[in-house]
């Protein structure tokens, strides 16, 4: 992510143009810590962030979704399902600690204090209206 930030992402930034990610510190924050980070290593990668003054995003969106929607969506992506086995089924406590660890940071405002929450379950435009309406509700973005 070091990588993608420095080469990628402010560049373009410098650039004056607009850059969407689908990984951050936000999504190793919740999968760190779901995995058993504790906070003193979570500040550390913080400080990390701060350090490089990377930038803070404009908005970060929450693609909300519950275990079993999440289940269903990896059988639908997976060309053979098989029965859980003992690695997957311990997993599942990961996974669901990772949902939590993406609503807690959602709640707290973490990195930004614009965040956008969606369910989801709702259909792929459904969200798209919902995103599409957020940003032109930004200043920044705004074109009136």
């Amino acid at each position: 992510r070091a990588e993608i930030m420095k080469d990628l992402i402010c560049p373009s930034i410098m650039k004056k143009q607009h850059v969407i990610g689908d990984r951050s510190i936000v999504s190793t924050f919740a999968y760190q810590k779901a995995r058993g980070a504790n906070q003193a290593s979570l500040d550390f990668l913080y400080s990390i962030y701060l350090s490089e003054n990377w930038p803070i995003p404009n908005l970060i969106v929450l693609l909300d979704i519950d275990l079993e929607t999440f289940e269903n969506r990896l059988k639908a992506n997976r060309k053979f399902f098989a029965p859980r086995d003992i690695f997957e089924a311990a997993q599942q406590e990961v996974i669901e600690n990772t949902i939590a660890n993406y609503r807690a940071l959602c709640k707290n405002r973490f990195l930004s204090d614009n965040w956008l929450l969606i369910d989801g379950r709702k259909s792929e435009e459904e969200i798209h209206g919902l995103i599409y309406e957020k940003v032109l509700s930004m200043p920044e973005y705004n074109r009136n």
